[in-house]
């Protein structure tokens, strides 16, 4: 798929090799996100302006590289001159590259202000710099591996991909909702568990699990079924539009309680439903659905009955909602 190429730029590890983890490890997580794809060009060279220059060159030269990542160098001390070879090398710098590793960067740690990284083109390759330490390294490029495709593409004119992109970016395909619902006229409206008292619930969950200090770090695709050992916080919200938080019925607050016609049926992962909602109408939503347009609140289904259903029986056709519904409620 990619060609990729990874300069480690150490004084120390150009004298003992067996002392560069970054480039190992960036050169691990290259091959798990594009499996498909091969690093062409590794090398070590010294903090030495010079050979980063000459090093850059052959890489680039000689083609061997869609992307070329520098590891090292882009610090505050006088020998980290990574950026001011790199700066010396392209022809067109990609600041939005830049931004993207430092402002990611800055929201792991403060420590991020003191790098200095250049990111820009020279003929085919795209050229970045990371930070020296391996864990920095392999998280700066989780930062800009959603972008690669698509820069590749652009850079080589691959005009049939690029335009692939952008069809997707501006038209983005919603694959219909695998979750299985029941029959609106068969599914029960009242809960077939006991209800039991909140401080109850919590004595039974302190006495099945047991609180511990101990974590351990990996990566987020090894995370399945590990829970977090302190908060993650999305810089976007997630999902990007207003959910339901319970099976029931998208509502419009201003129709109160009484009477309604089940419009249609919505669940998690459809597409958002753009018709607006008219007055008495309601959609049947699950958890995790897209609130339609014109909707502001969902009524759950336990604080409604069903009264009238299609001729077969299995879909709802009239609903009552026997709780007039709070602007916002439950979404």
């Amino acid at each position: 798929m990619f060609k990729f190429g990874i300069l480690t730029v150490s004084t120390t590890c150009s004298e003992k090799p067996q002392l560069d983890t970054a480039g190992p490890k960036l050169e691990q997580e290259l091959l798990e996100v594009f499996p498909q794809s091969s690093v062409n060009f590794k090398e070590i060279v010294t903090d030495d302006k010079k050979k980063i220059i000459s090093a850059l060159q052959r890489a680039v030269n000689g083609r061997n590289c869609d992307v070329l990542f520098t590891v090292g160098g882009t610090g505050f001390a006088s020998s980290d001159v990574t950026p001011e070879a790199t700066r010396e090398v392209i022809e067109k710098e990609a600041p939005g590259l830049t931004h993207a590793i430092l402002s990611k960067s800055l929201a792991v740690t403060p420590m991020a202000m003191l790098s200095r990284p250049i990111c820009g083109i020279k003929d085919t390759t795209i050229i970045m710099n990371f930070p020296g330490s391996a864990k920095a390294a392999v998280e700066c490029f989780g930062f800009v591996k959603a972008a690669i495709p698509h820069a590749v593409a652009l850079v080589n004119e691959d005009l049939q991909k690029v335009r692939k992109t952008h069809h997707a970016v501006q038209n983005p395909e919603f694959v219909p909702s695998k979750v299985k619902i029941l029959a609106g006229a068969a599914r029960n409206r009242k809960s077939q568990y006991p209800m039991i008292d909140v401080e109850d619930a919590k004595n039974i969950i302190q006495e099945i699990l047991t609180a511990t200090q101990d974590f351990d770090e990996v990566p987020v695709e090894q995370a399945m079924g590990r829970v977090l050992a302190e908060d993650v916080k999305a810089p976007q919200p997630i999902p990007p539009f207003p959910a339901s938080i319970k099976d029931g019925y998208a509502v419009r607050t201003e129709d109160g309680a009484g009477r309604r016609v089940v419009r249609s049926v919505t669940a998690a992962g459809d597409q958002p439903q753009t018709k607006e909602l008219q007055p008495q109408e309601i959609v049947r939503i699950s958890t995790g659905a897209a609130v339609p347009a014109g909707a502001d609140a969902v009524v759950q289904i336990e604080d409604t009955a069903l009264i009238e259903t299609t001729e077969d029986g299995s879909e709802e056709k009239v609903v009552d909602i026997m709780v007039a519904p709070k602007k916002g409620q439950d979404i």
